[in-house]
C-alpha cells in the first residue's frame, strides 16, 4: 500500500434528525444520510454517520452523556458539515452551533418545500446550500456543490467533473445607496434554487467601474451555480441578469460563466 493510500482521509460529519421519527421517515432519511455518504466516500471523504453509532433506537444503552461527547468530538475533528435540514432536530442545531464555534465549514441540505430556520441560513459556517426535490437529484447536486467548494473544503477531489459556473455579483445597496432589503435576496436563492437547484453564497468587497469611473458594486453577495455544459442558454443568461438589474436598481449586474473543471 502506498504512503498516499495510508494517508488518512479527511472527515465529513453528516448531521440529520434521528430522534422521533417513524419507521418509515427514519428509513427514508437513512437511507438519504447514507447516500450522502457514499457520495463524499467517492470524492475522498471518510464520512461520520451519527445513527452508525449513535442511534436512539439502534444504540439505546448509550448515555445521553456518551452521545453528546462522542457525536460533538466528531464535529470538532471533520472537516466538514452536511447538515439536512428536513425535519426540526435539537441534535442538528447542537452540531451546527459547534460547527460555528469551531469554524467547520456547512453546507446544507434542503428539501423544497421545507422551511428553514433563519437561524441556521445565517449561520457564518455556512458556504453552500443545495435545494432538492428529490434525492436523485439531490445527489447530483451535492456531488456538483462539494467539487464547487473544494478550495473552501480545503481538499483536492478524487474525480474531474466538467461543468460551467455561473457567478452573479449583487451589491448589498441599490445605486441610489440605499440597502436592498433582505427579501430581494431571497427571492432571488428562491429563483436559483428552482431553476439549479442549489446555489452557494459569500460576501464580498470591491467592484468596477465603467469608462466614466462610475462605481457600480462595493459591498456585495456573490451567488455560485453549477450546470452542465449546454443546460443554460445565453438567451437565459441575458434575461436573468436583466431582470435582476431592475430588480435590484442597477445600472448593471456582473454575472460571469466559466467553465468549472476540479480535479
Amino acid at each position: 500500500m502506498s504512503s498516499k493510500e495510508n494517508e488518512k482521509r479527511p472527515l465529513v460529519y453528516i448531521a440529520g434528525a434521528l430522534t422521533g421519527l417513524n419507521p418509515e421517515e427514519a428509513d427514508r432519511y437513512k437511507r438519504w444520510y447514507e447516500g450522502a455518504a457514499q457520495i463524499c466516500e467517492e470524492l475522498g471523504f471518510e464520512p461520520y454517520l451519527p445513527h452508525k453509532h449513535t442511534d436512539p433506537v439502534q444504540h439505546p444503552k448509550i448515555s445521553a452523556y456518551e452521545v453528546y461527547l462522542t457525536d460533538t468530538s466528531k464535529v470538532k475533528e471533520a472537516r466538514f458539515v452536511l447538515a439536512f435540514t428536513d425535519v426540526p432536530s435539537h441534535g442538528v442545531g447542537i452540531e451546527l452551533a459547534i460547527a460555528a464555534e469551531y469554524e467547520k465549514p456547512v453546507i446544507l441540505m434542503i428539501r423544497l418545500g421545507c422551511p428553514v430556520s433563519r437561524m441556521v441560513l445565517g449561520s457564518p459556517s455556512v458556504i453552500g446550500a443545495v435545494s432538492f426535490s428529490d434525492w436523485e437529484q439531490g445527489a447530483r447536486l451535492l456531488r456538483r456543490m462539494i467539487i464547487n467548494r473544494a478550495s473552501l473544503l480545503e481538499t483536492s477531489l478524487r474525480q474531474t467533473e466538467h461543468l460551467e459556473r455561473i457567478e452573479i455579483i449583487l451589491p448589498i445597496t441599490y445605486n441610489n445607496g440605499q440597502p436592498v432589503p433582505e427579501e430581494d435576496f431571497e427571492s432571488l436563492e428562491n429563483v436559483l434554487g428552482r431553476r439549479f437547484g442549489g446555489w452557494s453564497y459569500a460576501p464580498g468587497r470591491g467592484g468596477w467601474a465603467n469608462h466614466e469611473g462610475r462605481r457600480y458594486i462595493e459591498e456585495h453577495r456573490r451567488y455560485d451555480v453549477l450546470v452542465a455544459p449546454g443546460d443554460f442558454s445565453e438567451e437565459e443568461f441575458c434575461h436573468l441578469r436583466e431582470t435582476l438589474q431592475k430588480r435590484f436598481k442597477q445600472l448593471e449586474v456582473l454575472m460571469l460563466r466559466t467553465t468549472a473543471t476540479r480535479l
